[in-house]
């Protein structure tokens, strides 16, 4: 079943939110300005969460300037960072990533990072909606969480590029499997022609995030969203990439 985005338009651009089923929030974000340098909670009980959020980006679009932060490129501790926050140097803490289309990033729990201008991400995690914001590049219309926000933050020297792992490789298909995430699995699937699956779960979502293609008898296009609401076979067909999350 397709699912219709709730759009929702912000000071940095706009996000396409599909989240209207299940425990897996997928969302399409145009960065059209810096988003904040914020972090998720590291542990369940901040907030009375019941989970830790893991968020995963693929990026769809990057022009030629876009860049993803994400992590400290070393080791550091509260004072550097709360003395960078207070002069607007915090990103200079943080691993800076050239991104191209097609790239693969995994926020993980505690992880600061920061969607930056030019880039159009699928956003693939699971649903904790608690973000701390550390800094917002002085825009005053949104609290700040510096507080909330370091008692999450891991210290430490943390990447955020991940290179999926290729598990199938055909003439007509190709399968790539995201191993990172320990709630939900992800597989980026390149078609040129079929692949028949024999199972695919209840829950699962389908991102159709280039070409077209059809699922069973469901024609997708290219940024569509399908739901799956029932355990089915699944046959895909046509040219393009499709993510598949269950």
């Amino acid at each position: 079943m397709k699912i219709s985005p709730i759009i929702k338009t912000s000071i940095w651009g706009v996000s396409y939110d599909y989240s209207a089923k299940g425990s897996i929030v997928i969302k399409k974000i145009c960065a059209e300005e810096n988003l904040s340098l914020q972090v998720h909670p590291r542990y369940p009980y901040l907030d009375g969460a019941q989970d830790v959020k893991h968020e995963f980006w693929w990026v769809k679009h990057a022009a030629p300037y876009a860049k993803i932060l994400g992590g400290f490129n070393q080791d550091t501790n509260r004072a550097a960072v709360t003395e960078a926050i207070e002069y607007g140097t915090l990103d200079k803490l943080l691993n800076s990533y050239d991104v191209s289309g097609g790239e693969w990033f995994y926020t993980r729990p505690g992880t600061v990072h920061s969607l930056q201008s030019g880039c159009t991400v699928w956003e693939i995690q699971n649903d904790v909606d608690i973000t701390y914001r550390l800094y917002d590049y002085n825009r005053k219309s949104r609290q700040l969480h510096v507080s909330e926000g370091m008692e999450s933050l891991n210290f430490n020297s943390t990447s955020c590029s991940i290179v999926p792992r290729t598990v199938i490789a055909e003439q007509e298909y190709r399968v790539k499997a995201v191993d990172d995430c320990p709630l939900f699995s992800i597989k980026e699937i390149t078609i040129n022609g079929k692949l028949s699956l024999d199972r695919v779960s209840a829950g699962s979502w389908l991102i159709v995030a280039s070409g077209q293609l059809r699922f069973n008898d469901e024609l997708l296009l290219e940024n569509d969203v399908c739901f799956v609401e029932s355990e089915c076979r699944g046959l895909i067909s046509g040219q393009g990439v499709v993510l598949l999350v269950s």
